[in-house]
């Protein structure tokens, strides 16, 4: 058995794909594309472990766009915040107020950017955890693949 280049994996995996989005079985896609069950198997498995990239850099993506919105609004609170705090004709009171609402929007401010910070290095720690799975499943893949050629 010859080892299978990149090229024609990474063109199964594009076909096998195609077909699973269009609802075909896995046992049709095995006899469409001609795969005995290891192989599709295998092919599946890294499928799944992309489209779980794909997810997890999406879910990132999302994460920093919402925090920068909502660090863009809250930084707009803490100016007008900040616009109270220095007019002359706002009362004691509302400055006090103000005062205050500027110290929480400083405290959200930096939950925000401390959580996303740690939500984020989690995603990628998830991230280079599926990489390093797959990785070891294609050394296994291949040295198994490698042990039949030589046995053969």
């Amino acid at each position: 058995m010859s080892k299978r280049s990149k090229e024609y994996v990474e063109n199964e995996l594009n076909e096998i794909f195609k077909l699973i989005v269009v609802g075909t079985s896995d046992t049709e896609i095995k006899k469409i594309r001609n795969l005995p069950d290891r192989t599709y198997t295998e092919y599946k498995v890294r499928l799944s472990d992309s489209m779980a990239q794909v997810n997890l850099n999406q879910k990132s993506e999302q994460i920093l766009f919402h925090k920068e919105v909502t660090k863009e609004r809250l930084l707009k609170d803490k100016r007008v915040f900040q616009q109270v705090m220095e007019d002359d004709r706002s009362t004691g009171r509302t400055k006090v107020e103000a005062a205050r609402a500027d110290l929480e929007a400083n405290v959200v401010l930096f939950k925000l950017e401390n959580e996303t910070a740690m939500f984020v290095n989690t995603i990628r720690k998830q991230q280079a955890d599926i990489l390093r799975l797959d990785t070891i499943a294609t050394n296994i893949s291949s040295s198994g693949e490698a042990s039949t050629t030589t046995a053969s």
